[in-house]
């Protein structure tokens, strides 16, 4: 689907770059362990499925989606065995089921998390990753005292993995800070964090320069990826956001409330501390600054996918709580009531994430039908029709060329070579292209007999805000799609009085 090549592509592209030995072209992420670890699986999924490992360039760009679907179910695998080990040594330490599947249900309290770790090929899959690890370091350290240097290490390179995939990943890096005993360990955890972050980016080490200043310009400017008017934040703006942050995932701000009253509550509790029980304590309040330390970067650039790893805590949260009202032991009634809200924030959490997960099933359920229909009628109807496609059309050649772009261009020739009548409509230059070569309209007319097609996202629909877009040559939509659409391009043009007027 044109509304999922990005960065699917872009991640694909780069790790076949990998392979090839030709670079990486996109380390604004960075995303530099997706890209390693997608480079491993195309090169065992092209030996598992061809038996040797030559032609694996051609193979890889002759069948995108399948190479996709094989990362993108081999981290599904890693995740699920991570979800495994999780409930046993939760289990381990506290001989509950229930309190085990807590800490299980970490990846299930909001939708963006699994239409995002489940059908993409994107960074947050492997936040994931790294948050089920981090949650198992943890269960590793709870109830001990003292920690050696081996603790620290483990921490600081699941924080340097979780960061070199993406930086909305650094608030999570508060966390271990609450865990660590003794401030040498906890100084020493520091120093390795980078030292982690540049062992997990050493491919993209020659782009650390254009990195840092893509990180400078996300941090100077208000805009959206470095852009707009130089100011760390616009006030007005970001203290909306950060409203806006709290509500685009009720459940998340419940459990994070419910947290913050946990902690506040244990503050008072009359019955003696033991050191678990303040060990435990801390680390809810070190996970609860995690998750308003993140709604504060994510405020300045807001996305409810960049709020993942904070939404990923949740499942601890829960846990952290209902282990706090057991040690305070209030009176019978208390307790009960106290477990009976715990009960009610998780299954309140897990039926609005079912309730989001059917609603967005069903939208790209209803999306992929229409791209269905589309495909039909231009292999049935229009199958002597030049075919020109333009941004977020839902052909791999064009996801290809999309990611190809964010790759170095690395495979440009390979792909002209198998794709070669493949025309594409730069919408904001309005001028049509053979791979990077500019064909005139009239040439295309006259190659194709007057017979051409634009497909793309309906200009009408969106791109209804943005009317600068619209081709300044006539054109008749002939399906009607709500995401995608095919347009007949018809004969003479429209003079530039009459675009601006569109």
């Amino acid at each position: 689907m044109g509304s999922n090549y990005d960065p699917d592509y872009i991640y694909l592209l780069n790790s076949l770059n990998i392979l090839l030995d030709k670079g990486i072209g996109h380390y604004d992420h960075p995303g530099t362990t997706l890209q390693v670890l997608g480079s491993w699986i195309i090169k065992t999924s092209h030996l598992i499925r061809t038996g040797t490992l030559a032609n694996l360039q051609v193979d890889v760009l002759a069948n995108p989606e399948f190479y996709l679907e094989a990362i993108s179910k081999a981290v599904i695998l890693i995740n699920a065995l991570l979800i495994f080990v999780i409930g046993a040594t939760a289990h381990r330490l506290t001989k509950s089921y229930w309190q085990s599947s807590l800490l299980q249900l970490s990846p299930f309290f909001a939708a963006t998390i699994l239409n995002n770790s489940l059908t993409k090929v994107s960074p947050e899959i492997l936040l994931l990753t790294a948050i089920l690890i981090l949650i198992i370091l943890i269960l590793r350290t709870l109830g001990s005292t003292d920690h050696p240097k081996q603790h620290a290490i483990a921490f600081a390179t699941v924080i340097g993995f979780g960061i070199a995939t993406k930086i909305t990943f650094a608030p999570i890096a508060l966390i271990p800070l609450f865990v660590l005993s003794k401030w040498k360990n906890r100084a020493f955890y520091l120093v390795m964090i980078p030292v982690a972050f540049v062992l997990f980016t050493l491919p993209i080490i020659s782009a650390y320069r254009k990195f840092i200043n893509w990180i400078f310009a996300l941090f100077s400017h208000t805009g959206r990826y470095g852009t707009g008017k130089e100011a760390i934040i616009d006030p007005v703006v970001y203290f909306r956001n950060i409203v806006g942050a709290i509500q685009w995932v009720p459940a998340f701000s419940i459990i994070l409330a419910l947290a913050i009253i946990g902690v506040f509550a244990s503050l008072f509790a009359i019955k003696e501390k033991t050191n678990v029980y303040k060990t435990e304590r801390r680390l809810l309040i070190g996970t609860i600054l995690a998750q308003l330390f993140g709604i504060l970067m994510v405020a300045k650039q807001p996305g409810t996918h960049y709020m993942i790893p904070l939404f990923l805590l949740s499942g601890l949260e829960l846990f952290l709580l209902f282990r706090l009202i057991q040690y305070n032991s209030p009176s019978s009634k208390a307790r009960i009531f106290s477990h009976l809200v715990v009960v009610i924030a998780t299954v309140y959490a897990l039926g609005i994430t079912s309730f989001d997960v059917v609603r967005v099933h069903k939208m790209l359920s209803q999306e992929k039908n229409e791209l269905y229909a589309i495909h039909a009628k231009l292999e049935n109807d229009f199958h002597d029709y030049g075919k020109i496609y333009y941004f977020r059309s839902s052909t791999p050649v064009n996801a290809l060329k999309f990611g190809d772009a964010l790759s170095l261009e690395a495979n440009s020739n390979s792909l002209k070579n198998m794709y070669n009548d493949f025309y594409y409509y730069e919408i904001g230059q309005y001028k049509f292209f053979n791979w990077d070569k500019e064909v005139g309209l009239d040439e295309l007319r006259a190659k194709y007999n007057n017979k051409l097609l634009l497909i793309g996202t309906p200009f009408n629909k969106g791109y209804k805000n943005e009317p600068r877009y619209i081709p300044s040559f006539p054109i008749t939509d002939i399906m009607d799609g709500a995401n995608e659409t095919i347009y007949k391009i018809e004969s003479g043009t429209l003079n530039t009085e009459t675009k601006a007027n569109n």
